[in-house]
């Protein structure tokens, strides 16, 4: 099988194509060659399919320059060829698909759509509507705009291209994938925070009595700090917690991956406990001969700079050197989700991780990439595909139960809201990423939803 690109944006669309052509089927032998056509075009078996590329020739010119985004879209209903692609939304390119015998024209852009969601294009164009923390709003975000953010558009683009494919050449065959559930926990207070500081204690408690109008939880705050300052042994809800996580995942056969703040960037909004410490190093231990993963958590002011990232890396990896604790894959998320699609893949990448899984909005759930599968990320600032791996995040419990986001606090729609989440990754075959801070586990109810959503 042979692959023609356009000259324009040439390792775009070489990445893009790799990636799905790799993604979708076994064992099949292709050759990408350049020409100067501004389509590409898969030809095999003297059989033809075209396919509209106006993303990559409309920005090799004007790469992440202003201009360069979409502000609209269109809908095709292309039912007759599956039902799951009714009101399919095209927002490169024009609502023309013509089928034949020997030939499939589209005359609107898969492979550019693809590129644009997974990459984070349009981050790295503007910077318009960042919330307090410097993080791209899912309200801001294109696919919120235009009303499929729910929907995991870059994986339909991919299934409407195979289906093409397949009509064409139905001797290709299709990989096999199995949904699956990756469950995961960002470890910002490995121990009860409110120990450390008489500030901290207070406000929590504050927060206990008037928010939560939980007074039991307010005294035990109290009864903790002063145990600690009297080095006196408690029991430590942010600890418990994390070995009854790995209880209730290991009776449904869930392996967890706990990601540490391994350096303090800022003292507002990361962790300070001593990464060295013995206290750290038990913790550690008990996660890794127990089968379950340890990642990195980088700090507050990591995203966009090489040197905090390095620092909080090397930790991590001399840490787990000393005590012996050696794994086949090394990931993990940014603190805060913060993210800068110029600078934040090639640090991942920089430093050595097999992935990170960090891309999904705070402030809704969604599909910020378009997709529910593992995918090589792509350095825009360079123009270049890196190694390292994206896993997205589907779910953050704090995104749909906090009040300052989705706000559905602990409601009937609450669940609901994860499984219909859960659902659409099973639809497509995806990996279902949950986030589920040990601190969140405030009551019964966060117990209750979380054991329902990984089994």
């Amino acid at each position: 099988m042979k692959i023609y690109i356009p000259r324009k944006s040439v390792s775009e669309s070489e990445y893009i194509v790799r990636h799905v052509f790799e993604r979708s089927f076994e064992d099949l032998s292709f050759t990408i060659e350049v020409t100067d056509f501004d389509h590409i075009s898969i030809i095999h078996d003297n059989k033809v399919l075209t396919l509209n590329a106006s993303f990559f020739c409309s920005v090799n010119d004007m790469w992440c320059m202003e201009g360069t985004l979409p502000d609209s879209c269109n809908y095709i209903d292309l039912s007759s060829i599956s039902a799951s692609y009714y009101k399919l939304p095209v927002i490169f390119g024009e609502l023309k698909v013509k089928i034949s015998k020997d030939r499939i024209d589209c005359d609107f852009d898969i492979f550019g759509t693809i590129f644009f969601f997974l990459t984070r294009y349009e981050e790295a164009v503007s910077t318009v509507g960042l919330d307090g923390h410097g993080r791209y709003s899912a309200s801001e975000s294109i696919a919120y705009k235009l009303g499929f953010l729910e929907r995991p558009i870059a994986d339909e683009y991919i299934g409407l291209l195979t289906s093409f494919m397949l009509k064409l050449w139905p001797t290709l065959t299709l990989k096999k994938v199995q949904n699956q559930t990756f469950v995961t926990c960002d470890v910002d207070w490995p121990f009860d925070p409110n120990s450390q500081s008489f500030k901290a204690t207070l406000r929590s408690s504050f927060g206990d009595i008037v928010k939560r109008k939980n007074v039991f939880l307010a005294i035990n705050r109290w009864i903790h700090l002063i145990s600690n300052k009297l080095n006196v042994p408690y029991s430590d809800r942010a600890r418990s917690k994390v070995s009854w996580i790995m209880d209730v995942n290991e009776e449904v056969g869930n392996k967890v991956a706990f990601y540490f703040i391994t350096e303090c960037t800022d003292k507002k909004y990361d962790s300070a406990f001593d990464f060295d410490s013995s206290k750290i190093r038990k913790l550690l231990n008990e996660i890794h001969s127990r089968g379950h993963e340890i990642g990195l958590h980088p700090g507050y002011n990591c995203f966009t700079r090489p040197d905090l990232f390095k620092k909080s890396a090397n930790t991590l990896k001399r840490v787990l050197e000393e005590e012996g604790i050696y794994q086949p894959v090394l990931g993990g998320r940014m603190h805060y989700l913060r993210w800068d699609a110029k600078t934040t893949p090639k640090l991942w990448d920089d430093n050595g991780f097999d992935y990170d899984s960090t891309l999904s909005f705070a402030d809704k759930s969604g599909f910020r990439c378009g997709t529910c599968h593992p995918f090589p990320m792509y350095d825009l600032l360079n123009r270049k595909p890196l190694k390292v791996i994206q896993r997205p995040l589907i779910n953050m419990e704090s995104t749909i139960i906090a009040p300052r986001y989705e706000g559905l606090g602990y409601s009937k729609l609450t669940l609901e809201r994860f499984n219909y989440f859960k659902n659409i990754v099973k639809d497509n075959n995806g990996e279902y990423v949950l986030l589920w801070h040990n601190t969140h586990f405030e009551n019964e109810l966060d117990e209750s939803i979380y054991s329902n959503i990984i089994d």
